[in-house]
């Protein structure tokens, strides 16, 4: 194979390459729904889970109160993973 044919194939491989990268970083970034959830279906998610999340928004009394509530179950949820991992490690 020539030379100038190498060359040519190289340049072929690398601007379907850079296609491929640009295709790929603009379809992500224009359809955020077909890579990670967004805000609002991770915050769905967590009301489906019983109601343990914490409002950013709001800093009354009784929202405060409210997330200090969803913080502990939240604690206890992680305390409680926590045991069943160590346990698990342990029993091996």
């Amino acid at each position: 194979m020539s030379n100038t044919a190498k060359l040519v194939i190289s340049a072929v491989v690398i601007v379907l390459i850079g296609g491929g990268i640009w295709w790929y970083m603009n379809y992500y970034s224009n359809n955020p729904s077909s890579s990670y959830p967004t805000q609002t279906q991770q915050q769905t998610n967590t009301s489906a889970q019983g109601n343990t999340s914490v409002n950013a928004n709001n800093s009354s009394d009784a929202s405060l109160s409210q997330d200090a509530a969803a913080i502990d179950a939240q604690m206890s949820g992680l305390t409680s993973d926590s045991a069943s991992a160590d346990q698990g490690l342990n029993s091996q």
